[in-house]
């Protein structure tokens, strides 16, 4: 079992491994100098997990990070999408003080919802 990150190490940054309790960079696990980022690594998953698998399966040789000197990124750097879903949408809105009117205006996509929505009933 493992655990995929990113975080700043010497200053660049890199894709780190949590193998068990110890931190390593994914490269060097691999056997790669340079390694991939997790973008790579994700837009690619079966493979890279297929590689990762054989390569921590085999066992780890290099010496592992400490985690006090690494300043941890977010695990993707660029993501392609980004997907929110708000069960609390009205009171949120009544919390920010905002008329419902004007916060559907801005949002399109509830337009389209609520004429699919007509459209259902009328059938």
């Amino acid at each position: 079992m493992y655990q995929l990150g990113s975080a700043l190490v010497d200053g660049q940054p890199a894709a780190i491994i949590k193998i068990g309790e110890k931190l390593h960079r994914l490269a060097s696990v691999l056997g790669d100098t340079a390694g991939p980022t997790l973008d790579e690594v994700f837009a690619q998953w079966p493979a890279w997990r297929e590689r990762i698998g054989r390569a921590v399966s085999v066992g780890v040789a290099t010496p592992a990070l400490d985690e006090s000197g690494l300043a941890w990124l977010p695990p993707i750097a660029r993501p392609p999408k980004l997907v929110c879903i708000g069960t609390n949408y009205t009171d949120h809105i009544a919390e920010m003080a905002v008329p419902c009117e004007s916060a559907r205006a801005r949002d399109p996509s509830l337009e389209r919802l609520q004429a699919a929505d007509k459209h259902r009933r009328v059938m």
